[in-house]
């Protein structure tokens, strides 16, 4: 995987448009139903449900090597202009989304 998967540049946005000081203070949990719902709102429109799987699948499937880079230039990216400690924030927010996943699904393989 050498571009970040749709789903976690929709999850790095929506994170980062709802929840930006919650980043950096490590406490986005009570912010996670609205960008939840951000995400869901931005990235379902347009695909179907196989595909919504397949992307799931794969970001589930991204090793912790694989992401690590992907997470950090993902969030230099979004977060140009604004403090560094918000772009560190939310790569490490990022780096946890495939584990999180893995964590509660059962992928094939």
């Amino acid at each position: 995987m050498d571009h970040p998967n749709p789903l976690l540049t929709h999850i790095a946005r929506a994170v980062l448009e709802t929840a930006p000081d919650e980043i950096v203070a490590g406490s986005v949990l009570e912010r996670l139903p609205e960008a939840a719902r951000q995400i869901l709102d931005q990235w379902q429109p347009g695909r179907s449900a196989d595909q919504q799987r397949t992307e799931v699948q794969t970001l589930g499937q991204t090793t912790t090597a694989d992401v690590q880079p992907l997470a950090c230039a993902l969030a230099d990216q979004l977060t140009s202009g604004r403090p560094a400690e918000l772009a560190t924030a939310l790569a490490s927010y990022l780096r946890q989304v495939p584990g999180a996943i893995r964590s509660r699904t059962t992928l094939p393989g």
